[in-house]
């Protein structure tokens, strides 16, 4: 992990600083997390976005850390359609990727990869009048960057076939797993927005 610096954000949310300094959000949920050490307002620069699925506390703020530092945001097609309807152009300020699909935002690779998760999208609609837009579902991210760094971000997903090689890293990549204690999540499983992550390196095949 040399050269990657990765703050806890409260919750599911990260923020990742690379070695060529670029600054990378996930799943920044900033206002009302009572983990967060951080404003809003106080977020004033931002390369990337990456959004695991629509859920309020993983959306959060991301369209406004989009809007107010003009990061891209990478995310899954329905999130970024979404995105589009309040005011990130699709494919310009939003990049949108399917599973498997990977794209580049300046030197940075991110991967979509699979998550076992459910997952509309609980956005503004939903804070202001309940109501909840349709989604496909979620995904995780493998984030590699130009000195050989891997990082797999798990999102918000449950155990499933396969699961094990993505939290498992490569040598050759010099990946590192990240991974909380709320995840992985289920109907009667505790958020627990205060407990601190895991951070761990570990090693398995080149993605």
């Amino acid at each position: 992990m040399d050269g990657i610096e990765i703050t806890w954000l409260g919750h599911g949310s990260f923020r990742m600083r690379t070695p060529e300094g670029r600054i990378i959000y996930l799943d920044p949920w900033i206002e009302g997390n009572p983990a967060c050490p951080i404003s809003l307002d106080e977020v004033r620069a931002a390369d990337i976005v990456c959004v695991t699925h629509g859920h309020d506390d993983h959306l959060g703020d991301s369209l406004e850390i989009v809007e107010q530092t003009e990061a891209t945001l990478v995310s899954l097609p329905e999130i970024c359609i979404y995105a589009s309807r309040h005011g990130i152009e699709y494919d310009k300020g939003g990049r949108a990727i399917h599973i498997r699909g990977t794209t580049r935002v300046q030197e940075v690779e991110i991967t979509a990869v699979s998550a076992a998760h459910s997952s509309d999208i609980l956005g503004v609609e939903f804070a202001g009048e309940g109501r909840v837009m349709a989604s496909s579902g979620c995904c995780g991210f493998v984030i590699r960057t130009p000195d050989g760094s891997c990082l797999y971000f798990s999102g918000d997903t449950g155990v499933f076939q396969g699961h094990g090689a993505l939290s498992r890293t490569g040598s050759s990549a010099g990946c590192i797993a990240l991974k909380w204690q709320c995840c992985p999540s289920g109907a009667n499983t505790p958020w627990g927005c205060g407990r601190r992550p895991t951070l761990r390196a570990s090693s398995h095949r080149r993605w």
